[in-house]
């Protein structure tokens, strides 16, 4: 027996079991780390993916409302426009509000619209074409022509849909920020 033990006595089996114990603590300093951010990565997931599902539920209801005050007047008004104004001083990540005029001959119009920076005004034609098969009072989500852009269309009645530009990178901005630091 004391022959088997001596082996363990030389510099070249120590050097071996410190290198082996270095090599074991590395792998599992490095899987212990991988795991860690793997949960934190989960976890800003999650907190992003409630933060866009509260903003879409917004965009929702801010159609509603619009509908509900282009509904309510028989010819848009300043209301309308006050109102529209408020949503984008309030909200940056929407970035137009259009009132279309619907037309059966394919010839909308656009009543009223009120745009902050990078909004842009949008195309009766396929605001009109977007929301023709829709029932009064349903939403539907069409592409921009401008990428990182989408709309949002609500058919109000028989003859107004009301339209949001959305800015995509704002969409996420201020959640994934704040996500970050935590």
């Amino acid at each position: 027996m004391p022959r088997r033990l001596t082996f363990l006595r030389s510099p070249a089996a120590l050097i071996g079991g410190w290198l082996l114990l270095v090599a074991a603590f590395g792998v599992y300093s490095a899987e212990s780390h991988r795991r860690a951010l793997e949960l934190e990565v989960s976890e800003s997931g999650r907190a992003l993916q409630r933060a866009i599902s509260q903003r879409v539920a917004q965009h929702d209801a801010h159609l509603t409302s619009l509908s509900a005050l282009g509904l309510a007047q028989a010819q848009p008004s300043e209301d309308f426009d006050l109102v529209a104004g408020s949503i984008l001083r309030f909200y940056p990540r929407i970035v137009a509000i259009d009132l279309v005029r619907l037309s059966a001959g394919g010839e909308a119009s656009v009543v009223s619209s009120a745009r902050s920076a990078g909004g842009s005004t949008a195309d009766p034609a396929a605001v009109s074409k977007a929301v023709e098969g829709l029932a009064a009072g349903k939403a539907i989500y069409g592409p921009d022509v401008r990428p990182g852009h989408y709309r949002l269309m609500k058919r109000m009645n028989d003859t107004m849909a009301v339209s949001l530009d959305i800015d995509g990178a704002k969409l996420v901005e201020g959640e994934s920020c704040r996500a970050g630091r935590r």
